[in-house]
């Protein structure tokens, strides 16, 4: 019986190819109570012809239930393009019997290249002349291999391996030198492949060894004679692929790094990434339109799209995205800019973004920022970061994302793997009291008595003595702890997870949800629920002085957030495992909230002796508080799966926001103070139940709105309709207008700040529409 469909509301647009069939691609968030299987009941439509579509998990809500996929379908061309053409449009329909699954039609070339052992492998010669390889395609039956995506329209293939010695030549060489992490996407009908390729040198070995700094002169991707491989970004440090064939040895390979007068250096648990297209030589139609994400797209539509108040599902939060039809020209613009200016800085060497004060090219690196870790301001402090990407489908901004996540991670470190290849997670680490023997603060290993515990240090520094050293080892790693390139600490967290999220949510990128991931499980270590843990510290502290507000600011807000998003990837044995984290946090906001609905006071930082406040308050920053609020919401979406735990999240959010009003606000602006006292220094006092009760010396700075619109927005499908209408008066506030949103309208897209006031603006077209 021949398949009917219908149309799902929503449409596709994707950046299209006029050189042969493609995979058009994109996610798209799902209503309640979805139940994903192998057989997919998507297709696409275009000009009338249906082409059945596979669909991927990418995210789940707190129910278990798919909330997110990514829908990948193998399309006909189009006639002749432009050459920068338009975004096209596919129906989204949803068939009444699922489309069974299949496998993709592979290259068989490409299959071979991506299965069999060592075709393709990475070579690292060390700064002592010794050679280390590691084989990055593997067999299907390899224990160190597992296909992640699999459908009629594409394939994505993880791999893990050791970077292993296999020709000594100093004295006493290193067994290893840390380990690959792989990700292989082929396309249907396609003569390329994509090779993500990330090195880290942090493989922890059975007894807690891992490998030093690693001094290291050069990086080689060897291929099979007549392979070339094209990196996706510019990077200088390589050279041009060349041809092996003598006696005995055939290969190609593309130098990655190339030795040059002095070493380069990779810090124990630090991580290189690359992006390549790999294919046959002469075979280049498809390079440049895999490097420009053709195929790419975003779904839009207020029935099925990321627009449908019902099938809400952007990031954690799961909020709704809105229409950006006013400033899409703009956004366009933007979103192409970025691109562009992100390959001019790797092309050249220099900053992106922070020309003052920015880091660029460090060798093989090129991070984003300045060099310390917690720089000051709200530049990427973002809370819904993607809405102009997933409103324009902009092929050139979902290449700029890409290109900020490798700048992020040439500087965020600190997590590690075990010999197979896997992530180390606290829960593989806590004794049998369920305490952590380690002590993480911002992304380091604090303790030297704890470091020895997990054994980092046991392996002799092989490169301690090597001269020359590299020339930019001491403005990476610095001369002492605060003047290298440092992670971006959790108080800043957004900076070093946005890009991630971007990629995850809007283009199910694999390398990108690891790395979500990593972070996450890295700051559950340093915020952990434990005996002696940060968190659990907290919450004894709390049960001792109650509802009188304490230590749960914007850094513990940040890594609240990481890990909900972490648990709307998750699988579910790493859900249960995070369940007892997210209960003591629930519990531990329990029990700080004061009769204001207000969890964050501060007592032992610098902001206690602002102005007139002279450490006789804990003070709150109401940012810190919105930042709270935002990630409340990724909880209550993400994780609450009881309604009683839901109500009451739903309650502390509401009530949470309208205190950024009802207390906050600073007469005649636009925005709330910077700084307030909420309750006394000593926490044996009652904390203040009301402004009235707030001394007149409590409050300074401001107005500071930057975080708080986001909040509103993510609280009014929880308020009851006499809150509703108070959070529509703070819009108005915030904006300044009678209507709101025509306030938002009038603005600049330069002055709309969507990746923080996405969900109100969403709401009130919803609202006012």
């Amino acid at each position: 019986m021949p398949q009917t469909v219908q149309d799902h509301g929503a449409d596709l647009r994707v950046t299209p190819s006029d050189t042969g069939s493609y995979v058009a691609r994109g996610t798209m968030p799902l209503g309640k109570g979805w139940t994903w299987t192998e057989d997919c009941p998507f297709g696409l439509r275009r000009g009338g012809k249906v082409y059945p579509a596979q669909w991927s998990p990418v995210a789940w809500d707190h129910s278990g239930s798919v909330a997110v996929v990514e829908l990948a379908a193998l399309v006909d061309p189009e006639p002749t393009l432009p050459a920068d053409p338009d975004p096209i449009k596919f129906d989204v329909v949803q068939s009444d019997v699922p489309f069974a699954f299949a496998y993709p039609p592979l290259d068989p070339a490409l299959v071979d290249l991506a299965l069999s052992f060592g075709k393709l492998r990475l070579q690292v010669d060390d700064a002592l002349g010794n050679i280390y390889a590691a084989p990055i395609s593997l067999p299907l039956d390899s224990p160190h291999s597992e296909i992640e995506v699999a459908g009629r329209a594409k394939a994505v293939y993880h791999t893990t391996a050791n970077l292993q010695l296999v020709k000594a030549v100093s004295p006493n060489p290193l067994a290893q030198i840390g380990g690959l992490q792989v990700w292989i996407t082929l396309y249907a009908e396609s003569n390329v492949l994509e090779l993500d390729l990330r090195w880290h040198n942090a493989t922890m070995g059975h007894q807690g060894e891992m490998a030093p700094d690693v001094l290291f002169k050069n990086v080689e991707l060897a291929m099979p004679l007549g392979w070339r491989a094209t990196s996706r970004w510019p990077l200088p440090t390589s050279g041009p692929v060349y041809d092996l064939n003598t006696a005995g040895r055939t290969k190609s390979a593309l130098p990655i790094v190339v030795a040059g007068s002095t070493p380069h250096v990779l810090r124990q648990r630090g991580n290189l990434t690359w992006r390549f297209v790999v294919h046959p030589q002469g075979v280049d139609d498809q390079v440049q339109e895999n490097i420009d994400r053709v195929g790419w797209g975003a779904v839009r539509g207020e029935v099925g799209g990321w627009q449908d108040p019902f099938a809400r599902s952007w990031l954690a939060q799961r909020t709704l995205l809105p229409d950006l039809s006013v400033w899409e020209n703009s956004l366009k613009s933007e979103l192409e800019g970025d691109r562009a200016e992100i390959e001019f800085a790797f092309a050249n060497g220099t900053p992106y973004l922070y020309t003052s004060g920015g880091v660029g090219q460090m060798g093989p690196f090129h991070s984003i920022g300045v060099k310390y870790g917690g720089m000051t301001g709200g530049a990427e402090i973002y809370q819904t970061p993607g809405a102009d990407l997933m409103w324009t489908a902009e092929n050139d901004g979902l290449v700029a994302f890409e290109m900020l996540h490798r700048m992020v991670h040439d500087r965020q470190y600190g997590w590690f793997f075990d010999t197979e290849g896997n992530l180390v997670k606290s829960f593989d680490l806590v004794d049998s009291n369920g305490a952590l023997p380690v002590n993480v603060f911002n992304n380091e290993f604090l303790d030297v008595a704890n470091l020895g515990a997990l054994g980092f240090e046991t392996v002799p520094d092989v490169y301690a003595n090597v001269q020359p050293r590299p020339t930019y080892e001491d403005s990476l790693l610095g001369t002492d702890p605060y003047n290298g390139l440092e992670q971006y600490d959790a108080q800043h967290g957004a900076r070093a997870t946005y890009a991630s999220k971007v990629l995850v949510w809007g283009a199910n990128d694999r390398m990108a949800r690891q790395d979500l991931i990593n972070q996450a499980a890295l700051w559950q270590m340093e915020f952990h629920e434990g005996p002696g843990g940060r968190l659990k510290t907290l919450y004894n502290w709390a049960k001792q002085n109650p509802h009188v507000a304490g230590e749960f600011g914007r850094g513990e807000a940040w890594i609240l957030d990481a890990m909900s998003h972490w648990y709307a990837i998750a699988d579910t044995a790493d859900r249960a495992r995070m369940d007892p984290w997210f209960q003591m946090v629930v519990k531990t906001l329990e029990k700080l909230r004061t009769p204001m609905g207000i969890f964050y006071g501060n007592r032992d930082g610098k902001i206690t002796n602002y102005y007139q406040f002279q450490n006789k308050y804990a003070i709150i920053q109401w940012y810190e508080h919105e930042i709270l609020m935002h990630t409340l919401a990724c909880v209550l979406e993400s994780w609450a799966a009881d309604v009683a735990t839901q109500n009451k999240l739903a309650m502390w959010l509401v009530e949470g926001v309208l205190a950024c009003n009802d207390v906050g606000w600073k007469p005649g602006s636009v925005g709330t103070y910077d700084q307030q006292a909420v309750a006394w220094m000593d926490p044996s006092l009652p904390a203040f139940a009301n402004l009235a009760q707030i001394p007149t010396d409590g409050a300074g700075g401001g107005p500071d709105a930057d975080q708080i619109a986001g909040p509103v927005g993510l609280a009014l499908p929880y308020a009851l309709p006499q809150q509703a209408v108070q959070l529509f008066g703070m819009a108005q506030g915030l904006t300044g207008a009678t209507d709101p949103l025509q306030g938002f309208e009038s603005l600049y897209t330069y002055y709309l700040g969507v990746e923080n006031r996405a969900p109100l603006l969403a709401w009130l077209q919803v609202i006012l529409h």
